[in-house]
């Protein structure tokens, strides 16, 4: 059963957090959306709904529509946090649309950069079912409307990068040994040479927070999709390596630094009262790579997968269902992380973060495989249907200092 990224434990999750394909469309006959009027917007917008929503019962059934303007900032703000929609949709509130699976695996944004644009993300690394599930979409949208296509080009889009497949393929990664050695720069810029984007986890602009990074194709012309993903999973693997011989580097020879690190970050998160959503991410990147270490074995992938969506200040305002001050939040923040933490050593049957010790080196010689979580536990409370739900109908406030758009 596929279900939303963060709710999953998938192959190479030590390292790979998730994987994302998005494909480029535009509906042939209208401008692209940054030529739109917005009467023909609305025109062109309600035309592709139309063709999505009359497909099957399916579509019907398991996706909803969010019209941009319609709901609270808040929630806007939140299926950012949750890379539903990119940062760009701020901008498009007045004319955007989304249509989200409610799995929230899959969401579809009206009046980006493009009329459409479809994303499907996957746990871990998992690139070929992304793929799988995305073009599904776009096939069933190609039987209903005359998308903007010429044979000797590909695909028509608004950035000419985009042109051909418009598909970019990207996985999110997580690389905390290379970045406590002076190889992360070197491995990245190889990524660069060999044709790869490297931004920060949201994305074009945005900073890397727990070395975690987003590497994406940029080539979409003269390269089929198929070609596109093997060329960026060879080199992604080559990086999970590379990760993999430094954190037993770095464990052979500086084991008891790397343990208090790591049990530093669970104190603070399990005790703490007050946190900002910076310092909470940098905390759980620890815990993160603890996991992988398996200093950690009470902790499951997936409830850190969980909390670093759960944060963000707009999903915590979202779910309280109330504009919040920055130290409530931060308070929020800390009360929900502490709760996490407590149910997954509770599940584990009280297990501590001192027990793990003892086997944390045998993982790391093994490579720094993690422990299967259960995908399963806790409740999808923010899918499409919830996402649209009652929230307040005033903006967001005031961000944290860490948090300017709210996007993390």
């Amino acid at each position: 059963m596929i279900m939303a990224w963060y709710l999953e434990d998938g192959p190479e999750s030590d390292v790979v957090i998730s994987s994302r394909i998005r494909l480029a469309r535009n509906v042939r006959g209208y401008p692209f959306p940054e030529l739109l009027l917005p009467g023909t917007a609305k025109e062109c917008y309600d035309r592709i709904s139309k063709a999505f929503f009359s497909a099957n019962e399916a579509m019907r059934r398991d996706y909803v529509e969010i019209v941009l303007a319609d709901v609270p900032e808040l929630t806007v703000n939140s299926l950012v946090e949750k890379r539903l929609l990119s940062e760009d949709m701020l901008n498009k509130r007045a004319s955007g649309r989304a249509i989200i699976r409610r799995d929230e695996a899959v969401s579809i944004m009206l009046g980006e950069e493009d009329h459409i644009r479809i994303q499907s993300m996957q746990a871990g690394l998992n690139l070929v079912e992304a793929y799988e599930e995305a073009e599904k979409i776009s096939l069933l949208l190609e039987e209903k409307l005359p998308l903007a296509f010429k044979p000797e080009f590909g695909f028509l889009t608004a950035c000419p990068t985009n042109v051909g497949t418009g598909m970019r393929a990207s996985v999110m990664v997580h690389l905390p040994a290379l970045g406590r050695t002076k190889l992360l720069e070197k491995y990245l810029d190889s990524c660069r040479k060999a044709g790869l984007a490297v931004r920060g986890q949201y994305g074009e602009n945005s900073e890397a927070t727990g070395f975690v990074f987003q590497i994406s194709n940029q080539m979409t012309l003269g390269l089929d999709e198929s070609t596109a993903i093997k060329e960026l999973q060879t080199v992604v693997e080559q990086l999970i390596r590379r990760e993999h011989e430094a954190r037993q580097y770095l464990w052979k020879n500086n084991r008891y630094e790397i343990e208090d690190q790591i049990y530093r970050s669970y104190g603070v998160l399990a005790e703490a009262r007050l946190i900002s959503t910076e310092a909470a991410q940098l905390e759980l990147s620890n815990l993160r790579w603890g996991m992988a270490l398996g200093i950690l074995p009470q902790l499951k992938p997936v409830t850190v997968n969980r909390l670093e969506v759960r944060i963000g200040s707009a999903t915590l305002q979202r779910e309280a269902g109330e504009v919040l001050p920055t130290r409530e939040r931060d308070y929020r923040r800390a009360a929900l992380i502490r709760q996490a933490l407590a149910e997954d050593a509770a599940d584990a049957g009280g297990a501590t973060s001192a027990g793990g010790a003892a086997s944390a080196g045998g993982a790391a010689d093994a490579g720094g495989a993690t422990s299967a979580g259960d995908a399963t536990d806790g409740k999808n409370s923010a899918n499409g249907a919830e996402v649209a739900g009652s929230t307040p109908a005033t903006g967001k406030e005031k961000a944290d200092e860490t948090n300017s758009n709210s996007a993390n």
